[in-house]
């Protein structure tokens, strides 16, 4: 550990950047110090430890929701390709997991990132329902969304051929 980092601690303030110089000139820095060397009491130091836990957790929480979102996207460019050749949307998303290269439009359907996330949790929602239309005329895929992603508002959401909503 370095001797300013047990300053840091024991004084419960950083003294790094006061006597700042500019690499161009040996003059002192106009700018402000860099973050690192700011001012820094021992308890926002233990906050913000704290802080940093749940931006892991609510980092996971956003990367499987981001997985959830990029999963349906990728599940209705697979339906496209299988009404583009059938002429209709599949009776199940396990249709779209041919034995032949003409019929393979997924390697597999895609699995919902578990644990299920915030709002979630109450609307008992934990994967992805396929419900086909009409005939296999059109189709609606209802998932979840624990948080706020890419602009859509953290519950339940329906994609549909003309997308998101």
């Amino acid at each position: 550990m370095s001797l300013a980092i047990i300053l840091v601690i024991l004084s419960g303030c950083s003294i790094l950047g006061s006597n700042q110089k500019s690499l161009n000139n040996n003059q002192p820095s106009k700018q402000p110090p860099a973050l690192s060397q700011k001012a820094v009491p021992s308890k926002q130091l233990a906050s913000s430890t704290t802080e940093g836990s749940m931006t892991k957790s609510s980092g996971a929480t956003q990367a499987r929701d981001i997985k959830r979102l990029e999963d349906v996207k990728q599940i209705q460019s697979a339906l496209e390709l299988y009404r583009g050749q059938a002429d209709r949307y599949p009776a199940a998303l396990s249709d779209l997991v041919g034995a032949t290269p003409s019929s393979h439009y997924l390697s597999a359907v895609p699995s919902y990132p578990l644990p299920v996330d915030g709002v979630c949790l109450s609307q008992k929602q934990s994967g992805y329902n396929y419900v086909v239309k009409t005939n296999g005329g059109s189709y609606r895929i209802d998932f979840c969304l624990g948080g706020e992603t890419n602009g859509l508002s953290a519950g339940l959401h329906a994609a549909v051929p003309k997308g998101i909503n």
